[in-house]
């Protein structure tokens, strides 16, 4: 035999009658029959996925003999788990020492091994036992970690499976709650724990997530549970999972957005986040219960932590476009009337975002969707008929036409932002925060302060209301999409507000020249490309041209 584990037939007729879904006169019913085979059953079942998880099969009939293994524990793992539920011998089950343990290594190593999809089915059904656990006495959970651990070193894709499993449950148009509950509830239970996990899964299902929280608020679905027989409670026991899994989902989506930040929250709203979150109010319109505020307090943050990037212009932008869907679909009534925290939340990030959206900073690269060449007739394209410079991938044409009009005064840029890189490649950032600072250096200081005299006579004149140690250096906006690059606007590091003080790290970099009122402090922010995103960089600068540490 090429995996040697013991199996007799006492053992196999056990499994085989617990797995028996109808219930028979000769076996009474099914709790009591798996009530009945507990003790030994789970001591054979442990036992074979310990020695699974330790070895592996040396040919292709030890690999199915694992497979079919593995299906008929999972299988009884299942039946004991639901089957025992509001019943005497509840506690039984569930309180066995290194149950969870047992279900989250038969998982992860179907999971690993991508087969079984059997096991995988009927150990989600499990997991969704525990979605409400006292994490301080989880039993062996550090152990489980280890697990994961090792199986994140030889399959990083493991967390992409697992979240596509999740997503693959969700049918046509028909949802099985408790297929969905349970891997969800483990993915967010995980997070809590593990470092490693987080950003693996960050990084990767934003849209798998917001695809099922899309798919949840749809008019379209319906939901599936088994082994209820009351209609009125089938529907309420519907609702309620329903909202379940949004919540976490949500949280999900929230603890996210604080680990990752911007590319999170462009690829969920690019999934139609906004849109699911009005579409809650269904929820608080047909139901009144605790569970109300808790979705609306955490998509109050969720709403608020996407106000804080709409600095960018892609987040603006996508939340511009997920307000016209919500204005075309008459959502904001249900929501204003029912939920009105959330509708408040959203009423401040709607204007912030129409504001950045119309009136973009000047410090902002040029939008794809708009020509380099100044003579163009027509400069607002599309974005799919953009042609970018195949040498600095920064500037953008309609045409090649247009292209080639404006090479003379490009080419010169090009070469600047071509020097040390190879051709065809998209810049990388290191070589811009470089170009940036070389270009700062080049520039005509003197005439600066020759052409700003009257607007640094005016800030002074204002300057003289407070204490030297008051002062913040002033501000200089780069204009880095224009070629070649030029200054911008200046004003005061107070009036900061609405540009600088909310990206946190440029924020820091002013404060720490609180008082250096003889510096002037120059950013931007660098184009993005594909290998990168849009990033700040800034440099203080004395009077006299020097850099400042």
């Amino acid at each position: 035999m090429a995996c040697v584990l013991p199996f007799s037939g006492n053992q196999t007729r056990i499994a085989t009658c617990c797995g028996n879904r109808k219930p028979s006169k000769q076996y009474g019913m099914l709790k009591e029959r798996v009530a009945e085979y507990w003790p030994v059953a789970w001591k054979w079942s442990s036992f074979l996925v310990e020695e699974i998880v330790a070895k592996e099969p040396l040919s292709v009939e030890g690999t199915e003999f694992q497979y079919r293994t593995l299906e008929v524990v999972a299988e009884f793992l299942r039946l004991a788990a639901f089957e025992t539920q509001g019943c005497p011998h509840e506690s039984k089950v569930l309180k066995t020492p290194h149950f969870l343990s047992t279900l989250v290594k038969l998982w992860f190593h179907t999971l690993r091994h991508g087969g079984s999809p059997a096991a995988l089915r009927d150990t989600a059904f499990s997991l969704i036992l525990f979605d409400s656990i006292n994490f301080s006495t989880v039993d062996g959970f550090e152990d489980v970690l280890d697990q994961v651990d090792d199986i994140l070193k030889d399959t990083p894709d493991a967390v992409t499976i697992c979240c596509t499993h999740i997503f693959n449950v969700i049918q046509c148009n028909t949802v099985n709650m408790r297929l969905l509950d349970g891997p969800l509830a483990f993915v967010a239970y995980v997070m809590e724990f593990h470092d490693l996990l987080s950003p693996l899964i960050a990084c990767r299902l934003p849209s798998l997530v917001t695809s099922v929280m899309v798919h949840l608020t749809s008019s379209k679905v319906s939901y599936d549970l088994v082994n209820i027989d009351d209609v009125k409670w089938d529907r309420y026991t519907q609702e309620n999972m329903v909202e379940c899994v949004y919540l976490r989902c949500a949280r999900i989506l929230g603890s996210w957005f604080i680990k990752r930040g911007h590319p999170c929250i462009v690829e969920a709203l690019q999934g139609r986040f906004l849109p699911s979150l009005f579409k809650t109010a269904l929820f608080f319109k047909r139901r009144s219960n605790p569970f109300q505020s808790d979705l609306q307090n955490i998509c109050c943050c969720v709403l608020k932590m996407i106000a804080k990037y709409s600095i960018y212009p892609t987040i603006s932008r996508l939340v511009v476009k997920s307000s016209r869907y919500i204005k075309k679909h008459s959502l904001g009534t249900l929501v204003e009337s029912t939920a009105p925290s959330l509708w408040s939340s959203w009423s401040v990030l709607e204007d912030t975002a129409a504001q950045k959206y119309s009136h973009v900073p000047s410090y902002f690269f040029t939008p794809r969707e708009t020509c380099s060449n100044p003579q163009c007739s027509h400069p607002y394209i599309r974005p799919q008929d953009v042609k970018r410079c195949s040498g600095c991938f920064v500037a953008h044409y309609c045409s090649q036409g247009c292209q080639r009009d404006d090479w003379m005064e490009h080419q010169l840029t090009c070469k600047h932002l071509m020097l040390d890189r190879k051709a065809g490649r998209p810049v990388k950032l290191n070589t811009l925060e470089l170009d940036f600072a070389e270009s700062v250096v080049s520039l005509d200081f003197s005439a600066f302060l020759a052409e700003t005299a009257v607007a640094r006579a005016e800030l002074e004149k204002r300057r003289s209301m407070m204490g030297p140690e008051e002062w913040y250096p002033i501000v200089v906006e780069i204009l880095y999409d224009i070629a070649p690059p030029r200054l911008g606007r200046i004003y005061l590091g107070e009036d900061a507000d609405a540009e600088i003080r909310q990206v946190p790290e440029l924020w820091t970099a002013l404060e720490q020249r609180k008082g250096r009122g003889e510096e002037v402090f120059f950013y931007t922010v660098l184009p993005s490309g594909k290998d990168f995103e849009p990033r700040h960089v800034y440099r203080s600068v004395g009077m006299h041209g020097e850099f400042v540490l």
